[in-house]
């Protein structure tokens, strides 16, 4: 596949690029980052072998505009380009060991990650300080460094990753900036209306995560003031997923706590949209719109044309 770079020629919205707060960016990030680390042969190089990182973020091609507003905030460092061959996605990625150090560690030493990704992260930073040293043109490090390339990301156990984040339980600290950024990556926004056979509005937000980080969402369900149990997600066939979810029903909670946190610090990605229809919902639902014919007509009328304009259409 060829995965030309892309500019901000390529998006219409450039003078209009999202904003966000640095530890916004942080709960992005434990949501959709990736810090890869890969050796791979190389005949001509030194010991036969090429180390390289990468510190990469994935979206789909209508959130090109995020990509674009993070490459901003990291300097204009990076390249964007296609993520896949049907260029249905696209991806920012670091690879310069100067940029990574000089762009990218500082935010995660000033607002470190909170789920198990920052066991990644911390390996991650290993390498860099091995490659800086040049240590990796040895066999002890090179060695070293492909011990660390078999299991970071999905190479880890599942009981690793419980244990690491049991590790660091006792600093996760959940916040509004944090949640909204994690919340625009990992939570769907679901928005379900009917006139018949009796008028009814159901709203649900549901923030999800791997299984092995229970503690982190045991935090969100907390920190959100629930009192539902966590729950396993299922997929389309129905079947039960390594996915755990914390999901919102009380309209209190949407109303004083959901609304509030992503208005203030705005989603990045196409599922800002998502939120505007569910978020003025709300709010037509608290000034006691739908307790009328009327007004609840108008509800309806609004969702369904909200479900034909969104990019994504899936969610309302």
């Amino acid at each position: 596949m060829k995965n030309s770079n892309l500019t901000p020629a390529d998006i219409t919205d450039i003078d209009n690029l999202p904003s966000f707060t640095p530890e916004q960016l942080v709960g992005f990030c434990d949501a959709e980052s990736c810090f890869y680390v890969g050796v791979s042969s190389r005949p001509k190089s030194h010991l036969g072998f090429q180390v390289r990182i990468q510190f990469i973020i994935r979206l789909g091609v209508d959130s090109v505009s995020a990509l674009f507003a993070i490459q901003k905030y990291f300097g204009g460092v990076g390249t964007i380009s296609w993520g896949n061959s049907a260029k249905t996605a696209v991806q920012f990625s670091i690879n310069s060991t100067k940029d990574i150090r000089n762009k990218v560690i500082p935010l995660f030493e000033l607002f470190p990650l909170i789920s198990s990704k920052r066991q990644n992260y911390e390996d991650f930073l290993r390498v860099l300080v091995i490659m800086e040293s040049k240590a990796h043109l040895t066999s002890k490090g090179l060695d070293v460094i492909r011990n660390i390339a078999k299991v970071i990301n999905t190479g880890r156990s599942h009981q690793d990753k419980v244990s690491y984040i049991e590790s660091i339980a006792n600093s996760i600290v959940i916040t509004p900036a944090w949640l909204s950024g994690f919340m625009d990556g990992d939570s769907n926004f679901r928005v379900f209306v009917q006139t018949s056979p009796r008028r009814r509005c159901d709203l649900r937000v549901a923030i999800g995560q791997n299984s092995h980080d229970i503690i982190l969402l045991e935090k969100i369900r907390q920190y959100l003031g629930l009192t539902n149990k966590i729950v396993p997600n299922t997929n389309y066939k129905g079947t039960i997923t390594n996915v755990l979810q914390v999901i919102v029903y009380p309209f209190k909670i949407h109303q004083t706590k959901i609304v509030p946190i992503c208005k203030t610090f705005s989603f990045i990605t196409s599922k800002s949209q998502d939120f505007e229809t569910y978020a003025t919902v709300i709010e037509r639902i608290a000034q006691g719109q739908h307790l009328t014919t009327e007004g609840f007509n108008q509800i309806v009328e609004f969702v369904l044309q909200r479900r034909k304009t969104s990019n994504k259409n899936k969610i309302v």
